[in-house]
Formats: C-alpha cells, sequence, structure tokens
C-alpha cells in the first residue's frame, strides 16, 4: 500500500470544477504531491434504480 501524500480532486461539469481544479493544482504544488481528478459523472435519466440495499447502515447505526 502506497503511503505516500496525494491531492485528490472530485470535479464534475459544475460551474465549479474549474476552481476545484486550480487549488488542488495549488496545493499539489505546494505539497509536491501528484495530483489526482475523479470525475463524477451524473447518473443519466432512465436508469434503474438501485433497490439492493443490503450493505447500508443508517447514520445513526451504532
Amino acid at each position: 500500500m502506497n503511503n505516500e501524500p496525494k491531492v485528490l480532486a472530485c470535479v464534475d461539469q459544475s460551474p465549479y470544477a474549474d476552481n476545484v481544479t486550480d487549488a488542488a493544482a495549488w496545493a499539489a504544488l505546494r505539497m509536491g504531491a501528484p495530483l489526482e481528478l475523479l470525475h463524477v459523472i451524473d447518473r443519466q435519466e432512465g436508469a434503474a434504480p438501485v433497490t439492493d440495499h443490503r450493505g447500508v447502515r443508517p447514520f445513526d447505526a451504532d
């Protein structure tokens, strides 16, 4: 497992993506760390809903 620090920026097609990318690049340069971008894609219209929730726990579960 690689324990070296890296900067991960999650972007989508929102108007904020450019600012997030710029800030992440600045942070990666300051840290001397690699930058990874994770592009989040919205669910398409008409996609089948997920109905299998067997692994899902509520937030207040102990």
